[in-house]
């Protein structure tokens, strides 16, 4: 798969076994080290259209201490990416572009919190699912080889729903005490 390459395809039923497999190999490189993984991204939200990429979340006790292990990620078939773009965070990607790991550890609880609650607020509202599959249809038509245009054109939607969900995800933390 191309990285620059913008498809976006049906949802696979192989996404959540993919994930499973390859949080198995992440658990076993962060030995020590991981607190929590999670699948994140859109193929992580049933029927939803997505990049076939598999995104994953994984929460460490200290970030820096994955440059340690940057031999195992490569071993494992990943790219070490270091920050690539976000401070704090960690970033690793399958050779072949099909899984990114996005490692994070306490300093960047808003940014866990606003990746987790963004796709369940997606889970939880079909209706906004949908009108992001089709922003992101019409995106990848129109950007079929500049994922860095598509990403933008996904920018203010995803900031607006983050936004909602993010305080959705306040409020029901409130709720529970």
């Amino acid at each position: 798969m191309e990285v620059d390459k913008v498809e976006v395809v049906d949802y696979n039923e192989q996404w959540p076994r993919k994930y499973v497999y390859e949080a198995n190999v992440i658990r076993n490189i962060l030995v020590g080290e991981l607190i929590t993984i999670t699948h994140i991204g859109s193929t992580a939200v049933p029927g939803l259209k997505a990049k076939p990429t598999i995104d994953i979340l994984a929460f460490v006790k200290d970030v820096k201490k994955l440059d340690d292990l940057n031999e195992k990620f490569e071993a494992a078939g990943y790219r070490c990416l270091g920050e690539d773009g976000i401070k704090g965070r960690r970033f690793f990607m399958k050779s072949d572009n099909s899984v990114h790991v996005h490692a994070y550890d306490d300093n960047n609880r808003d940014r866990i919190e606003a990746l987790l609650a963004f796709y369940d607020y997606l889970k939880d509202n079909p209706e906004v699912a949908k009108e992001y599959e089709d922003l992101k249809v019409k995106l990848a038509k129109k950007y079929p080889r500049n994922i860095k245009k598509y990403t933008q054109g996904k920018a203010a939607f995803t900031k607006e729903i983050e936004t909602k969900a993010v305080n959705r995800y306040r409020h029901k933390d409130i709720e529970q005490i």
